[in-house]
């Protein structure tokens, strides 16, 4: 019997499914109800981060190893579990000032290009970052409504 999976490029074994559920299941948690009342005290915000940062560099790490996982090369017993499928999309998300580093943004450019990733969930990545970090819109995408109007700064 054959465990994990086998994709087209990679053989992805079982424990990094359960790495991935690992890894939502900590995002996830730290953003939960229960916390939504102490988002505001300033402990809270930086576990979060701490908790966001050692959850990036894993994911990353699987990135580089295995290529982006989600519902396109996760089939069978674990094709509908959802912290399986949405765990990168989740940390990526999560961690949009790291797409400040030319190693990360080269990273998910690669699994756009062997199309592991979608161009739009990478510009998506993007436009969050740019809204977070440079406080502006590329995309006109959803993460706008942070921004003061206008969304897009007309340039001069």
């Amino acid at each position: 019997m054959t465990v994990g999976k086998q994709t087209d490029k990679v053989f992805i074994p079982d424990s990094i499914f359960f790495v991935l559920t690992e890894i939502y299941g900590l995002d996830q948690g730290i953003r939960n109800m229960s916390l939504a009342q102490s988002r505001k005290d300033k402990n809270v915000r930086e576990y979060i981060r701490k908790v966001d940062s050692v959850n990036f560099v894993r994911a990353c790490g699987i990135v580089a190893k295995y290529g982006w996982i989600d519902e396109k090369c996760v089939r069978g017993k674990y094709a509908d579990v959802e912290s399986v499928k949405s765990s990168l999309y989740a940390i990526f998300l999560h961690n949009p000032q790291e797409l400040r580093n030319d190693s990360i943004r080269r990273l998910l450019i690669a699994e756009v290009k062997k199309s592991n990733l979608s161009p739009e969930a990478y510009l998506l990545f993007l436009d969050k970052y740019f809204v977070v970090c440079e406080k502006k819109t590329v995309l006109n995408s959803s993460f706008k409504v942070w921004l003061d109007k206008p969304f897009v700064k007309k340039r001069g």
